[in-house]
């Protein structure tokens, strides 16, 4: 369980930091005058959006796997691991973060006019939807190997995901509001090597998993 634990935390944090999951919300709240308090809800909808719709997908990964764990125990963590060191290489490769039905909103900043009453609302609204369609393929793949574990396994990486990743977007949203520009210089390596650390941790998982009982 704590191999799982660690590696569910270890996703979570890098999947959390890069600048396009939380930089539109720091953009809207500042442009919007939001207060603290707005800015941590819109946050924790826009995250659990995009976390849950990764979580449900995940649970029909894991579905699968707990499947073919009746045909055989061994047979599943060969699968495990070779799903995680393949979708490794190829995120490294494609040198990017993975998501199903598109990427999300781009994090930089324009001068606008300000919105008419309720753009606000509507541009937020619009961007939890996008984060709900566009689930990260990367947590997604970890359940398999979470399927080991029976749904007792799957239940602990959902939580892990969710209590790490939104906690973890609130709080960069609200940092970066007052700190943007420090912000966008320090993440500017990990947004564009972001495919390297993603990739490299899902090798080594992929890898751990091989060796795990």
């Amino acid at each position: 369980m704590i191999p799982l634990l660690v590696g569910g935390v270890g996703l979570s944090l890098v999947h959390a930091l890069l600048p396009n999951h939380w930089m539109p919300l720091s953009l809207l709240a500042k442009r919007e005058g939001w207060s603290t308090a707005m800015l941590a809800r819109a946050s924790v909808l826009v995250g659990t959006a995009h976390v849950a719709s990764s979580i449900l997908l995940g649970l029909l990964v894991g579905g699968l796997g707990i499947g073919l764990s009746g045909f055989s125990e061994g047979l599943l963590h060969a699968l495990s691991g070779t799903v995680l060191v393949l979708l490794g290489i190829w995120v490294w490769r494609s040198g990017g973060h993975t998501h199903l039905g598109g990427g999300h909103s781009e994090t930089h900043s324009h001068t606008h006019e300000p919105p008419k009453d309720g753009v606000s609302g509507k541009m937020l609204w619009g961007l939890a939807l996008s984060m709900f369609l566009s689930p990260c393929v990367e947590l997604e793949a970890y359940y398999l190997p979470a399927s080991t574990l029976g749904w007792k396994g799957i239940s602990l990486l959902s939580l892990t995901y969710f209590f790490v990743t939104v906690p973890a977007i609130v709080a960069l949203a609200l940092m970066g509001r007052k700190l943007q520009k420090l912000f966008a210089k320090k993440l500017h390596w990990l947004e564009h090597n972001e495919g390297k650390v993603t990739g490299i941790l899902l090798i080594l998982l992929g890898i751990f998993t091989f060796f795990a009982d």
